[in-house]
């Protein structure tokens, strides 16, 4: 399921028929998750705080967390956080919780392959992305008031890289 969304996400839907929870990341991560297994509870938030809020989890000092919190900054090793024994949901990774079971797996991964296509196909093709993102963000529940687009010349664009 999780391959055909398009967006930033992190959630969790619990199945009352299997006792079961499901979990999920975004493709890039945007979205934050955190969990931790605390004896045959799992514990998840967006927010690593909101986890320690839990009576039974203990704030106890992960050494590569912090080494990498300070050295690197937000930019981080995937899955590492400041905290033994809570760790980060992966991009485009899931989980499957119950009682019995606990299944982590990669849904997506990047694939590289050869840029095969012309230029003017390309300027197509990113004009076509870009156009596709903006009208997505225009969705809204409530009305726009303002909304700067910018809009570029493609083709003048690729000319310069000729």
């Amino acid at each position: 399921m999780c391959k055909k969304l398009n967006g930033v996400f992190a959630f969790a839907i619990w199945n009352d028929k299997k006792q079961e929870l499901f979990l999920a990341r975004d493709h890039f991560g945007i979205k934050p998750l955190y969990y931790t297994r605390l004896n045959d509870e799992l514990v998840f938030a967006s927010e690593v705080k909101a986890i320690l809020k839990h009576p039974n989890c203990k704030a106890v000092i992960n050494k590569e967390g912090i080494e990498e919190l300070f050295g690197i900054g937000p930019s981080h090793t995937p899955g590492i956080s400041p905290f033994k024994g809570i760790k980060e949901l992966e991009p485009a990774n899931f989980i499957i919780y119950s009682k019995d079971k606990f299944i982590k797996k990669e849904y997506w991964a990047l694939k590289t392959k050869n840029h095969t296509d012309s230029l003017e196909k390309t300027c197509e093709n990113i004009r076509f992305l870009l156009e596709d993102s903006i009208n997505r963000q225009l969705i809204s529940d409530v009305p726009l008031r303002l909304f700067i687009i910018w809009r570029f010349r493609f083709k003048y664009y690729c000319n310069i890289c000729e």
